[in-house]
């Protein structure tokens, strides 16, 4: 890729963790300082003898692939599948209602019980408190339980902003979100897997140079 965007965005190690070697071992970010310079590499972890490659390189791979990788086209697929994916939640989240409400009915239960005990007679004024003290943890936990909601469903355009948001902003998090491994192939080659090839197909991953 011959025009690369320069973002500016380097916080940090970016794609640490992501990085493999040709000889198949993980490679490990370093830095060194010559002539009052300060340089950050990753290097195989197992010492195979290829070369380090500068951190610089790899990170603006990544940046790039990101930003080919979250295409208008592919903003769409990502936001169908999300969505697809929970419209298949929705028998969880009706087990999720069902549970809720058996769990209110034996809470509500349970406190009548215990208001039953209080009517039944004259009790000593102990165990008053402590039937008083059941009685409003019950009622802080129905209360708790009332206002438990299921997770919340999001539109296709939400789910395009947060896309195009990350595309913009392409952080640390963003990188490890969407990116499954970075391959160095002869110091040269960076060959960058998606973690979204279930979704995108080939689309989610290629060589970046």
């Amino acid at each position: 890729m011959n025009n690369r965007r320069q973002t500016g965005v380097k916080a940090g190690y970016l794609c640490s963790g992501l990085v493999y070697c040709e000889c198949g071992a993980k490679m490990h970010a370093m830095k060194s300082k010559r002539k009052g310079h300060e340089y950050h590499y990753f290097y195989c972890s197992k010492k195979c003898g290829r070369p380090v490659i500068h951190m610089e390189k790899v990170d603006d791979c990544a940046i790039n692939y990101l930003h080919d990788l979250l295409s208008p086209k592919n903003q769409e697929l990502i936001s169908r599948s999300l969505q697809e994916y929970q419209g298949k939640e929705n028998n969880r989240i009706n087990d999720f209602n069902t549970v809720i409400q058996r769990k209110i009915k034996e809470k509500q239960k349970q406190y009548q019980n215990l208001m039953g005990n209080l009517s039944s007679g004259s009790l000593p004024a102990e165990v008053v408190a402590d039937i008083g003290e059941q009685m409003r943890i019950l009622k802080e936990e129905i209360a708790h339980l009332e206002n438990t909601a299921p997770p919340e469903d999001f539109t296709v355009d939400q789910i395009k902003t947060w896309l195009q948001t990350l595309k913009a902003n392409p952080d640390e998090k963003a990188v490890h979100l969407l990116i499954e491994r970075m391959d160095i192939k002869n110091k040269t080659d960076i060959n960058v897997t998606s973690t979204l090839k279930s979704v995108l197909g080939e689309n989610g991953c290629g060589d970046r140079i």
